[in-house]
């Protein structure tokens, strides 16, 4: 009896290692990713958001990421959990809750302490396959029902909530203040997820094909940069070609005319934080990137 025990405990077992070794986890979390967000404003209008990881430290050998946005978090790629954590000024960077589990199975349920909303349990109403702009993901589709209230987020392996990074908790969807979507996802400088209001509000800092890269070779330094930043050309460009310079929030804050082999850009200006320049020729996006501030 104890022998036919071991086996299936061992089966078991070994069926968990292959399913593991079948599903490898892709994180959420990298230095190279950014979310572009579209949100119901309190005037009911919409705006545009933007976050990515600003910087990263290493605690007790765990990396912890500080976001654009403010709170930091951490990734557990064992457990396959973001948290939200404290800031390092406060003590060993405890973490605060749970935003997301992507080890849930269909009828799992979870507790989610809103960044947004209040807390509720919520359950795994199924688990389907979903396509990206570099091939199939897992996703996740979440429920929450009590009375009149209703939510159903939705979480794509690797990227996070389709209602943006910190609406965990919530459905995406534009019909209310507060309310938003996650409208295009980057890893690095390739495209990996857009939303149907792509069409519409853009991506911004969707990129041109690496071979037309190669032919306009822009380098950028230094970087992070105090006072100011400059543009290095290989060749100049004097065919309508402009910088054009956007915040975090996706607002136009600069744009000038070049006509030269570089140009330095005065920073001293300019908040602390990441920053997007556009590269348009003849009103084509020829080449973007981002640059950081740091005074």
């Amino acid at each position: 009896m104890k022998k036919g025990i071991f086996i299936l405990l061992a089966l078991a077992i070994g069926s968990t290692v292959l399913k593991a070794q079948r599903n490898p986890y892709i994180p959420v979390l990298t230095d190279s990713v950014y979310w572009l967000d579209i949100m119901r404003g309190e005037d009911g209008g919409l705006g545009l958001g933007f976050d990515s990881v600003y910087q990263t430290t290493v605690y007790n050998d765990t990396i912890y990421y500080n976001m654009y946005q403010g709170p930091w978090l951490v990734e557990d790629t064992t457990s396959r959990r973001i948290y939200r954590c404290h800031r390092p000024d406060y003590v060993n960077f405890e973490r605060i809750f749970l935003m997301y589990d992507f080890s849930l199975e269909e009828g799992d349920s979870i507790w989610l302490q809103g960044y947004y909303t209040a807390s509720y349990w919520y359950y795994v109403d199924s688990i389907r396959t979903f396509e990206t702009l570099v091939g199939p993901r897992k996703i996740w589709y979440l429920h929450y029902n009590e009375d009149e209230y209703k939510e159903s987020p939705i979480w794509v392996e690797g990227i996070g909530s389709l209602a943006g990074l910190y609406r965990y908790s919530m459905q995406p969807r534009l019909d209310w203040w507060g309310w938003g979507i996650l409208n295009c996802w980057y890893s690095g400088e390739k495209l990996i997820y857009k939303s149907d209001f792509a069409e519409q509000y853009g991506c911004r800092l969707e990129l041109i094909d690496i071979e037309q890269v190669e032919t306009f070779n822009i380098k950028l330094f230094p970087n992070p940069a105090n006072n100011s930043v400059c543009f290095e050309f290989e060749n100049g460009y004097c065919k309508n070609t402009k910088i054009e310079i956007f915040n975090y929030l996706g607002e136009k804050i600069f744009q000038t005319e070049i006509c030269d082999n570089n140009y330095q850009l005065n920073t001293a200006s300019f908040s602390n934080g990441m920053y997007v320049y556009v590269i348009t020729e003849n009103e084509k996006i020829r080449f973007a990137n981002k640059f950081i501030v740091k005074h």
